[in-house]
């Protein structure tokens, strides 16, 4: 990596309310506003991906998880900064799970969550392997895979115009004009 380019942006109430449809997943009002977007780019100016720190309200207070995305604004991994939970540490050692989660996109993350978004889905806990883990370490899954969802459609309704025309993230797959096709009814 040769520099970090540092993209400010806002999000809106309107982005919040398109998060909030297209995720199936609620976004509090205090994760409005100003955010910055980090990109790292090799010697020759090309980007690595995107990288976005983000938080939600947890057990103990704020959980802080740094997402970085690929060109694709698929997970390539994923750090927790700040958890005062005991699973911190478990999350950190995990490399089945991180090896799992690597290389997804928002809507498989999405499948594995409840419909409220609240909790893992039956595919979520067989696909992450995560049978007979315990409570409180479902908990911090559950907000990676919340913010890893938040930070997907974040990046891409405030950030990715102005990246994709600098071609520092690639164009979405989908032919649609629409930012995205219509959420999944339930």
């Amino acid at each position: 990596m040769s520099t970090v380019k540092i993209v400010p942006g806002r999000i809106s109430d309107e982005v919040r309310k398109s998060i909030r449809e297209l995720g199936r997943i609620d976004i509090g009002r205090d994760e409005l506003g100003r955010h910055d977007l980090y990109v790292p780019l090799n010697e020759a100016g090309e980007s690595y991906g995107v990288m976005r720190v983000h938080s939600e309200p947890g057990d103990y207070g704020l959980v802080f998880v740094a997402i970085l995305l690929d060109t694709d604004l698929r997970i390539h991994c994923y750090k927790l900064l700040r958890y005062r939970g005991s699973a911190k540490t478990w999350m950190s050692k995990n490399d089945a799970l991180r090896a799992r989660i690597h290389g997804t996109d928002v809507d498989t993350l999405r499948s594995w969550l409840d419909k409220k978004g609240t909790s893992l889905s039956a595919k979520g806990i067989k696909s992450l392997g995560l049978e007979g883990v315990t409570d409180r370490n479902l908990r911090t899954v559950i907000h990676v895979l919340r913010i890893s969802i938040k930070v997907i459609y974040s990046t891409d309704l405030v950030w990715g115009p102005p990246l994709r025309k600098a071609n520092l993230i690639k164009a979405r797959k989908t032919q649609s004009a629409e930012p995205y096709p219509p959420p999944a009814k339930d």
